[in-house]
């Protein structure tokens, strides 16, 4: 039978080749290649760029008060990106494989419209 310092070694182990294992599925993820679309914001030229190169933009609107206590507050809204070729800004609402990625995106910056 092993001995508990056993076990704890073999635990941290485990989490460590589990964490080397997350590591590198986080960077093939970051490697798959988004195409610029043409949505209702512009024309998108075609070119694809890999998630690991491209800025996520979180958008949010603005909620203003109702009567006498309700509060203001910002919604999230869609996730979008600008496309380093053509400079197109391409929504992502109806791309949920692509929105789950979020994380992978090299900067994500946050977009606030009244």
């Amino acid at each position: 039978m092993k001995t508990l310092t056993e076990l704890y070694k073999e635990q941290h182990e485990a989490n460590l080749v589990s964490l080397k294992i997350n590591e590198q599925i986080r960077a093939r993820k970051s490697e798959i290649v988004v195409q610029c679309e043409s949505s209702s914001i512009g024309d998108g030229c075609g070119q694809g760029h890999k998630i690991k190169d491209l800025v996520y933009i979180q958008t949010y609107w603005y909620t203003p008060p109702r009567g006498c206590t309700g509060g203001d507050y910002w919604n999230m809204g869609e996730g979008r990106f600008t496309c380093p070729t053509c400079g197109c800004i391409n929504r992502l609402y109806n791309r949920p494989d692509i929105e789950e990625k979020k994380p992978m995106f090299k900067e994500v910056v946050k977009y606030y419209k009244n």
